[in-house]
């Protein structure tokens, strides 16, 4: 049985939160937790520890403590469920899971209240001292003539190098296109299916444009067959997206209509499995370099 917790709840920004995942089992069973550079939002900081216990029934506690910070004030902080994995006693891998966490990271300063690091600079009054006739029109002349330099060179720098704007990454292009679903509102409209048919579809247009899939004409199991098979993703962003298309698929296909925490947790598992793999490169690297995965 596996079973995680926080230390608190609510958080200001920039503490330093206590997330303890624990695993009881048998004696001379082999128990790995995972390490991560980054969970959801949290930034995952240097000094975690493991931990050992024997219980009164004769089984052991194993737990891994892990050192969380929040950097922007929020209500939507999740922790994802952390896999851990272990060898039976007939020494078969296997994986196990923790529930999510919700934390609240409150802002430093109170709502409402002034920040009192910040004061305005008040300037002394000069006293009024007398132009000469002839400057005002001097120094219109003087404007005009600087505008029209200006106009001139940047006519000049215009036409021998055009700007380019820079192209988007695949991860931007996601998100944005999240943002737009966001604020259609579906989901407020009762219009699950819809709504889920198009992430789902962000979500194969992250995966052609991130790796080169064809995932837009792949079923979810093609998909998941694709994740596996890929040495540079690591067993925990498979599973991200594997709960993601199990989530997605029985709304679009069974008619089901998701209560608003499953709808939160879909939302947080594709941000979160395009957060995993923003930065990955098609590259051969051992499972758990690309993603900051433990070994199993």
């Amino acid at each position: 049985m596996a079973f995680a917790w926080a230390d608190r709840k609510i958080i200001t920004v920039g503490e330093v939160l206590t997330l303890n995942v624990a695993v009881n089992h048998a004696v001379g069973v082999q128990v790995a937790f995972p390490t991560f550079r980054r969970m959801n939002r949290f930034e995952v900081l240097p000094g975690g520890q493991d931990e050992s216990e024997p219980t009164p029934d004769g089984r052991i506690v194993s737990r891994h403590v892990y050192l969380l910070q929040a950097f922007m004030p929020g209500d939507d902080y999740r922790i994802p469920a952390v896999p851990i994995t272990y060898l039976d006693s007939n020494g078969k891998n296997r994986r196990i899971r923790t529930k999510p966490i919700q934390v609240i990271a409150a802002s430093v300063i109170p709502e409402g209240a002034e920040p009192v690091d910040v004061i305005d600079i008040k300037r002394e009054k000069a006293g009024e001292i007398p132009l000469p006739v002839w400057m005002v029109p001097a120094a219109i002349g003087a404007i005009v003539v600087l505008a029209a330099l200006l106009t001139f060179l940047i006519f000049r720098l215009r036409r021998r190098a055009p700007q380019r704007r820079r192209p988007l990454e695949p991860h931007e292009i996601a998100l944005a296109e999240l943002a737009a679903l966001r604020e259609r509102g579906l989901l407020k409209e009762g219009r699950y299916g819809e709504h889920y048919v198009e992430l789902s579809l962000v979500f194969r247009r992250y995966l052609t444009r991130r790796f080169g899939w064809n995932a837009l004409r792949a079923a979810s199991e093609e998909i998941g067959t694709q994740l596996t098979q890929s040495p540079y993703l690591g067993e925990h962003t498979f599973e991200v997206a594997d709960r993601f298309m199990g989530e997605t698929d029985k709304v679009k296909f069974a008619a089901h209509a998701p209560a608003p925490p499953e709808s939160d947790g879909t939302w947080n598992d594709i941000t979160y499995f395009i957060d995993l793999t923003r930065t990955m490169t098609p590259t051969v690297e051992a499972e758990g370099e690309a993603e900051g995965e433990g070994a199993s």
